[in-house]
């Protein structure tokens, strides 16, 4: 599966959690490209150790840009924060917003699902959410 990590406006502590969540996605088989749609971005340590092992493992990351080539061939989408997609660069489907504790979705739209993920998580949990995130359309992370 191919997965498009695309990382917009965010402070530098999503950037991090996006990068290892990007690093994390490729343990489960997954061909994964980040994109930082930010082009003010500054990668801290984290990102930068995060983005050092995608590349030594071959995968992609693109800092700034690149977001129309990254999520064209991309079987599914993860968008952390705003990125200001034109609507020609929508991502095909339907999207899924997921909310991490403390958070709220910025604007769904539509009929659009909304999960809010709980502040504790067993693996088993962790396990099923993530399984069909990945089977279904692209997803937003709040």
């Amino acid at each position: 599966m191919n997965i498009a990590v695309i990382i917009g406006v965010v402070d530098g502590e999503t950037r991090d959690e996006a990068m290892r969540a990007a690093l994390g996605l490729t343990l489960r088989g997954a061909s994964v490209r980040v994109c930082v749609g930010d082009p003010g971005a500054t990668l801290g340590p984290e990102s930068q150790r995060a983005r050092a092992t995608l590349t030594l493992m071959g995968h992609q990351v693109d800092q700034p840009g690149a977001i129309a080539g990254a999520i064209g061939p991309a079987d599914a989408v993860e968008i952390w924060g705003p990125v200001g997609l034109a609507p020609s660069l929508q991502p095909p489907g339907r999207l899924t917003h997921l909310v991490r504790p403390g958070r709220q979705a910025a604007c769904p739209t539509r009929d659009e699902p909304v999960l809010h993920l709980p502040p504790v998580l067993d693996r088993d949990d962790a396990e099923r959410i993530l399984d069909q995130l990945l089977a279904g359309g692209p997803v937003a992370v709040w």
